[in-house]
């Protein structure tokens, strides 16, 4: 009864086993053949390809080789020229840059007043205009008069930098006779220290 199942079975059995054996055999030929062909190669140029290769690593080498030697080559330059920038300044003499120093000028439009001729007893007023030319405040600190006949009013505030002031002075010429000339002295906290004022004239 189970005769021909077993006969079916190594039927095919057999069959899967024949079809293996030609595989195999078709897959060594293929093997033969390539190893045929490469053997059949002509030996100049599997030369030439061997070369090749060789001469690629060699240079492949020999760029590894070099770029450290390159790297510290450059990196030297580099410093060494950095030494002697650090060197040269050195050497360059070094200026002092100077502070400007603040400082009150006084400047003014005319110093002496001539007031020409006058009758005895006659009281002659003149401004004169000054600016502060500095860059500091100006502090008038005093005005002295050469006679008692000569009577000066300034400012007390400071005059700051670019600013106007006036020193009003008055003559009396009472009791005077002939060429007159009183002198009234500026004392300031800037350049001049000391500037003299004149009201020059004559008296009848």
């Amino acid at each position: 009864m189970f005769k021909p199942f077993y006969f079916l079975l190594a039927s095919i059995l057999f069959l899967g086993f024949f079809t293996q054996c030609q595989e195999a055999t078709a897959t060594k030929e293929n093997v033969t053949e390539a190893a045929k062909e490469v053997v059949e190669q002509p030996v100049e140029k599997i030369t030439e390809i061997v070369k090749a290769v060789d001469t690629s690593l060699q240079l492949k080498a020999e760029a590894i080789a070099a770029t450290p030697a390159a790297i510290e080559k450059e990196t030297a330059k580099k410093v060494t020229a950095t030494t002697k920038d650090a060197a040269d300044r050195k050497k360059e003499p070094v200026t002092p840059k100077k502070k400007k120093k603040r400082r009150s000028k006084i400047k003014f439009e005319e110093t002496t007043h001539k007031f020409g001729t006058i009758k005895t007893g006659d009281k002659i007023s003149h401004k004169f205009k000054f600016t502060n030319t500095g860059n500091a405040p100006l502090v008038i600190k005093n005005v002295d008069v050469s006679c008692g006949c000569t009577f000066p009013s300034y400012p007390f505030l400071p005059i700051k930098p670019g600013e106007e002031g006036e020193i009003d002075v008055t003559f009396n010429s009472e009791h005077k006779i002939g060429r007159q000339k009183p002198t009234v002295t500026v004392v300031t906290n800037g350049r001049p220290r000391t500037l003299k004022l004149y009201m020059e004239g004559f008296v009848e």
